[in-house]
C-alpha cells in the first residue's frame, strides 16, 4: 500500500491544474473585454438618444420670431447645418426664454451653438455628438406632397415657413469598426394660419 504520491503524479497533476487555471482566467478575461466594450458601446448610443430627443423636442419647440428690423428666415438648413429659434427654459432664472439654436456637422460631431436673439449672446460652439462618420439633414414640406415628393436636402427657399419634418441622419462606427446609420424623423405641427 502506498502512502505518498509520486513526483510524476505531482507533476501532472501540478500541469492540469496550471492549464485550467490559464484557461479559465483567458476565458474571464475575454468576457470582461467584451463587457466593457458592449458597455461603452451602449453608453454611447444611450448618451446619442438622449441627445437626438434633446434636438426633437427643440425642434417642436420651435417659433416663429422676428424682430422689427431683421428680415432673417423663419428657419434655415442644408444637409449639414440647420438654425431656427425655439422656447429653451432657463433653470437659473427659473423662466422660460427664446433661443437661437445652431447645428452642424463639424471634424465628425454635431456641434451646437446656442445664441439669445435679445442679448446678443452666444454659448459654444460645443459638441453635441461626437465620434460620427457623416451627418446631415433633410427636409419635408407637406405643402408639396405628391406621389413623388421626396425629403429635400436644403431649405433655404421656404424662408418664411417651417418644414413639416425633419429626418436627422447619423452614420457612426459600431463596435466592430461597421458603419452603422440611425435615423430619427421629428415632425412639426403647426398650424395654417402660422405659415401665412
Amino acid at each position: 500500500m502506498r502512502k505518498a504520491l509520486s513526483l510524476i503524479e505531482v507533476l501532472v497533476a501540478v500541469t492540469i491544474f496550471s492549464a485550467l487555471s490559464v484557461s479559465m482566467y483567458m476565458f474571464l478575461h475575454t468576457g470582461i473585454r467584451v463587457r466593457e466594450k458592449i458597455e461603452t458601446q451602449s453608453s454611447y448610443l444611450q448618451g446619442m438618444y438622449l441627445n437626438l430627443e434633446t434636438l426633437a423636442k427643440e425642434l417642436r419647440n420651435s417659433i416663429i420670431f422676428k424682430p422689427e428690423d431683421e428680415a432673417s428666415p423663419v428657419f434655415r438648413g442644408d444637409h449639414e447645418y440647420m438654425e431656427f429659434h425655439t422656447v429653451t427654459f432657463d433653470y437659473a432664472a427659473g423662466i422660460p426664454k427664446i433661443s437661437k439654436l445652431t447645428y452642424r456637422f463639424q471634424d465628425g460631431a454635431l456641434v451646437k451653438t446656442i445664441g439669445d436673439p435679445l442679448k446678443e449672446e452666444v454659448t459654444g460652439p460645443f459638441v453635441f455628438i461626437e465620434g460620427l462618420e457623416r451627418a446631415a439633414f433633410y427636409y419635408f414640406d407637406e405643402k408639396e406632397v405628391e406621389e413623388d415628393s421626396e425629403w429635400k436636402k436644403d431649405w433655404s427657399d421656404y424662408q418664411d415657413r417651417f418644414p413639416r419634418g425633419i429626418r436627422l441622419e447619423l452614420t457612426y462606427a459600431d463596435k466592430k469598426g461597421k458603419e452603422t446609420t440611425l435615423n430619427k424623423y421629428v415632425f412639426i405641427y403647426r398650424d395654417d394660419k402660422e405659415d401665412r
